[in-house]
């Protein structure tokens, strides 16, 4: 079974026009908890997704358009807007996605190896090295 995080979810139903949020989302057949639908309802205001009055912003209904979660949404908006797409994107999918130096079944020392021809430096875990290790992988 697929599932959608709450705050998108919460946007969905405004999109849709479904009336008042937590009233919808608490007749649903597995309904989350309304302390659940209350943060994802704060955090949505505190991203500007939603107004205090719970109305959906011209931002929030630009992240309900983009398949990740809102944080990011807004990361990548903001970076077009800026034109920084490139580095905005590169820290959206870095923060999305587990570390590629994770030892999942490999050996250590082709790990550790990869990991020393990413490095310049002693700054190894400064942002500049994940975006150069993300744009060359």
């Amino acid at each position: 079974m697929l599932r959608l995080s709450l705050q998108d979810l919460v946007l969905r139903v405004k999109i849709c026009k479904l009336g008042e949020v937590e009233q919808t989302l608490l007749e649903a057949l597995d309904p989350p908890s309304s302390k659940n639908i209350r943060r994802a309802i704060d955090s949505l205001k505190e991203v500007k997704a939603l107004t205090s009055n719970e109305s959906l912003t011209p931002l929030g209904s630009q992240l309900a358009k983009l398949p990740l979660d809102v944080f990011l949404g807004k990361l990548i908006i903001h970076g077009a807007f800026f034109k920084c797409l490139d580095a905005a994107v590169s820290i959206a999918a870095i923060l999305s996605s587990k570390s590629p130096f994770i030892n999942t079944m490999g050996s250590n020392t082709q790990r550790d190896a990869a990991r020393a021809s990413f490095q310049r430096g002693s700054s190894f875990n400064s942002p500049s090295t994940y975006i150069r290790q993300t744009t060359s992988y």
